[in-house]
């Protein structure tokens, strides 16, 4: 499929569903939303798999994402430093590993002073990601 052909056939379905979702109930737009999130993970992220789980996403193979402290670099509300990851442009508490797990978090490469890349899998849960696979890059590796 040509690239054009593709992009209108696009823009088509995103209409679509924005005129659908306008109508439904609120709980159902969620669920919308949750979908096209999904989608933009898969374009996001060179095709990770993804599924929708009533609001929550689901990252089935390893794909890289950024993490770093919540607080410092990513403006997440909170107190004290804890570990996050930013997933499809959203930013999200990590359940699975800690902050401190990952070596001095204020040292001059550690979590609160630089944003980092590391491989994940897991799944977004009650607003926070919960990690089942978890592997940090070096840092020299996270340009």
């Amino acid at each position: 499929m040509a690239v054009g052909a593709r992009r209108v056939e696009t823009r088509l379905v995103l209409g679509m569903i924005k005129r659908w979702s306008a109508v439904m109930t609120e709980k159902r737009a969620g669920w919308v939303r949750s979908l096209l999130m999904c989608g933009a993970l898969l374009g996001g992220l060179g095709g990770v798999g993804c599924a929708v789980k009533t609001g929550a996403v689901l990252l089935a193979s390893p794909a890289e994402v950024e993490v770093a402290c919540g607080q410092c670099l990513f403006h997440l509300p909170g107190q004290g430093c804890d570990l996050a990851v930013r997933v499809g442009g959203h930013a999200y508490y990590v359940d699975g590993v800690r902050l401190d797990d990952l070596g001095d978090a204020h040292a001059k490469d550690g979590m609160c002073q630089r944003v980092r890349k590391a491989r994940v899998t897991g799944e977004v849960r009650d607003g926070r990601f919960v990690v089942k696979q978890f592997e940090l890059k070096p840092a020299g590796e996270n340009r």
